[in-house]
């Protein structure tokens, strides 16, 4: 199956799909960070869950004609991308499909009912408390310990799902108290205990996806 394996490279605010499209194949993250986003239908957009360096997307392919959702670039980066003809000859969808396969959409499904909930029920600090936790567990930190992850203050109000405002102000807060520091796009937790006892997750282990 590896001939039919295509390497792509993309820039930094490229697509690989689009939301309402026809659903192509998967998608393997060889280097940069990709973001699945959700078009409400209402003008807002949720961020379901970024992607790393070996993390896979697209496997609703296999049970859809379309996009559940469109997957975005934050970084330059570069993928391998099979087709979803490729698959179906490989394991026809008359058979069994890969109890992995099938995990991977459950999986999107439980995130989205996951963020929803989220928006509704917690609170601006918890969901960035929550975030923070998670892309130090995804990313790790660089030379100096700040988290290796580096956006704008909009990116980052766009994945815990709030204003840009509110944001700002609950990272000074957290600054405040000591919990974190940061400066442009870069932050660095100082006290990871207590964003846990915030966020009210569990301490994670290293992960190639922000929620899955």
């Amino acid at each position: 199956m590896l001939e039919y394996v295509v390497s792509i490279s993309l820039k930094k605010s490229q697509n690989l799909f689009e939301q309402g499209a026809s659903a192509q194949g998967f998608f393997c993250i060889r280097k940069g960070i990709v973001k699945l986003v959700l078009d409400t239908g209402n003008g807002e957009s949720i961020t379901i869950d970024l992607y790393s360096d070996k993390g896979m997307l697209g496997h609703h392919c296999l049970i859809s004609a379309t996009n559940f959702y469109t997957a975005t670039c934050l970084t330059d980066a570069e993928v391998c991308f099979i087709p979803k003809s490729i698959m179906l000859k490989v394991k026809p969808i008359s058979s069994s499909i890969d109890a992995n396969i099938l995990g991977k959409i459950g999986s999107e499904y439980v995130r989205l009912n996951e963020v929803i909930s989220s928006l509704r029920t917690k609170s601006v600090l918890q969901r960035t408390a929550e975030v923070l936790v998670r892309l130090q567990a995804m990313f790790g930190n660089d030379a100096e310990e700040a988290i290796k992850f580096y956006v704008t203050k909009e990116e980052l109000a766009n994945i815990i799902g709030s204003s840009v405002e509110s944001v700002f102000r609950t990272l000074a807060t957290l600054k405040q108290k000591k919990y974190i520091d940061f400066e442009k796009s870069r932050i660095w937790i100082r006290n990871p205990v207590k964003l846990q006892e915030i966020s009210r997750i569990k301490t994670l282990a290293v992960r190639h996806s922000l929620y899955v």
